[in-house]
């Protein structure tokens, strides 16, 4: 051991002339080459060996990593689909003096509109505030992503808030019965528009139902939960949304996403449907291929990640 100290001792003194931004991790480094030097072939020094070995400095995932799985389903995260109410069922949430409203978009979205008296606060931020714990806490989203909002319903819950709920379809559902805001905020008499990776995003949800056209019917694969319709009719979307609540044992839809692709469905049909169904609705207008060309974008990032970046001498 006496050895050991010696050594050390010598090279910290040694590295005293370098410039100090070297730092202390660097002289560790260097002590720690020395003392694996000076033991015997085939042993390590004492102080070495309770030290993890770096295998995996080089290893590289697997190219096909399942990104989109991963985050669809992250462990400890599982949605609390009984949080969600409507906003006639909110009504008499937010006429309580104990109410606190949260919205959770984020905050450039927040200072272009907002429910007046309205909390802006990520989940981090709310999970912090232990005096809010006997208050009633009814969370807005914007309505796009709210598995998000019944996950961080059931996270608050865990810890310690006695009263969640999510208002469903967020501020999209408040602007369609024009409450009032503060700011200047969209026509709320347009239903929200999605991306093609907001559709992705949006059927990754089991508290929503997708309803794809027929233009959109090849990419049912791709979403896990989707059903396709033969036409736009509100019997044949009431009769898939019936089923659709039977295997969610009557617990009611998050919200509903009609995949109406390009053409042959115009924007006064696609006004008329929400009137029969019980649930906020959100628009998918792009095409097949623009969900196509979106998701091989989306995956060639999923893998670059799962690799990593390019490391010297690793062979990737």
């Amino acid at each position: 051991m006496n050895l050991i100290v010696s050594l050390s001792r010598r090279v910290l003194i040694g590295f005293r002339s370098l410039p100090r931004v070297i730092g202390v991790a660097a002289v560790l480094s260097a002590s720690m080459a020395v003392l694996a030097q000076s033991a015997p072939p085939g042993t390590l020094p004492e102080a070495l060996k309770d030290i993890p070995r770096a295998s995996g400095v080089c290893r590289s995932d697997p190219a096909d990593a399942k990104r989109g799985e991963v985050l669809a389903a992250r462990a400890g995260e599982a949605p609390d689909l009984s949080c969600g109410l409507t906003l006639a069922e909110a009504n008499t949430l937010l006429e309580r003096t104990d109410t606190v409203l949260v919205d959770m978009r984020p905050a450039s979205e927040f200072a272009q509109y907002h429910v007046d008296r309205a909390l802006n606060l990520k989940l981090a931020e709310l999970r912090s505030k232990h005096y809010l714990h006997g208050k009633a806490i009814l969370l807005m989203g914007s309505g796009k992503g709210e598995r998000e909002l019944y996950v961080a319903c059931g996270t608050l819950k865990r810890a310690g808030f006695k009263q969640v709920r999510v208002l469903r379809g967020g501020t999209s559902t408040w602007l369609a019965a024009e409450r009032e805001v503060v700011g200047r905020a969209p026509d709320g008499r347009s239903l929200p528009r999605l991306s093609a990776e907001e559709l992705w995003a949006e059927a990754q949800f089991q508290g929503n139902v997708v309803l794809l056209g027929p233009t959109l019917s090849a990419i049912q694969q791709q979403l896990p939960f989707s059903a396709t319709v033969s036409q736009w009719t509100p019997e044949a979307v009431k009769g898939v949304l019936e089923r659709r609540r039977k295997e969610l044992k009557g617990m009611p839809l998050a919200a509903v996403v009609l995949a109406v692709g390009q053409g042959g469905f115009t924007e006064a049909q696609i006004a008329s449907l929400p009137t029969t169904i019980p649930a906020p609705v959100l628009v998918y207008g792009g095409t097949k291929e623009a969900f196509e060309r979106a998701m091989a974008l989306q995956k060639a990032v999923w893998t670059a990640e799962a690799r990593g970046p390019k490391r010297p001498g690793c062979g990737f």
